[in-house]
């Protein structure tokens, strides 16, 4: 019975796992109304420097 009790125990274990999870999914998914814009390309702040050699 001791594989059991310990398949028990994992099985509880992950579905409190899962439900935190989940509960965490929701609380981000409420808070991200809009999606956070993304960086078109060039605009990455990055500067071109011009290097002179002599």
């Amino acid at each position: 019975m001791a594989p059991v009790a310990a398949l028990t125990a994992a099985l509880q274990q992950m579905a409190t796992a899962m439900a935190r999870i989940d509960a965490r999914l929701n609380q981000l998914s409420a808070t991200a109304v809009s999606p956070a814009p993304t960086p078109t390309p060039g605009d990455t702040g990055t500067q071109t420097v011009t290097v002179e050699s002599s």
